[in-house]
């Protein structure tokens, strides 16, 4: 038998990184409001992973679309691997680590013009990721976070376009185009 969902002691106050690592049969993690930090792709490789569901009386984080956030939502900070796509909320501004990572049913994204940066390896391992639509018109800071040598089509408002190509950034240079 494999464990599917998870309900954490109210003694737990930390979620250190890789914790979940390779819980394939894992679908839900109950966030408690003991919680305090949650490690980066804690995770990784749960790919049948469906919801996160935080206690409301948590000041640390919260849910939306049972996708896991800061408790402002200003921080999306870990998508649940087995769904397919997601429109990021516009409170968020930033994208954490990983929060994509071996997301392998993913297939499409929207990001609002309110993201100021995307973190490193944020949409690594998401092999079926083809539709990524930015609606932010100037190149957002993106240290490597899609996989380094996977050609990359962005949608993107067409007057953006030729900001992004001369971004500073390789990953925004090494990309192709499609006004929107």
């Amino acid at each position: 038998m494999f464990l599917s969902k998870i309900e954490l002691p109210f003694s737990v106050t930390d979620i250190p990184t890789f914790s979940f690592d390779n819980c394939k049969a894992l679908k839900e993690l109950n966030i408690h409001q003991n919680i305090k930090t949650i490690g980066w792709d804690i995770f990784r490789n749960a790919e049948n992973l469906e919801k996160f569901t935080v206690h409301p009386l948590n000041p640390n984080f919260s849910t939306e679309d049972d996708v896991l956030y800061d408790h402002e939502k200003s921080t999306l900070l870990k998508f649940p691997p087995a769904k397919e796509k997601i429109t990021i909320p516009s409170t968020v501004k930033n994208i954490a680590t990983s929060a994509f990572n071996t997301s392998k049913n993913l297939k499409e994204i929207t990001i609002p013009e309110t993201v100021e940066k995307i973190n490193t390896w944020a949409f690594a391992n998401c092999p079926l990721l083809t539709k990524i639509t930015l609606l932010v018109k100037k190149p957002v800071y993106m240290s490597e976070a899609f996989q380094i040598g996977r050609e990359k089509t962005f949608y993107v408002p067409k007057e953006a376009i030729e900001e992004y190509k001369k971004s500073n950034d390789m990953s925004w240079k090494n990309a192709n185009y499609i006004g929107i």
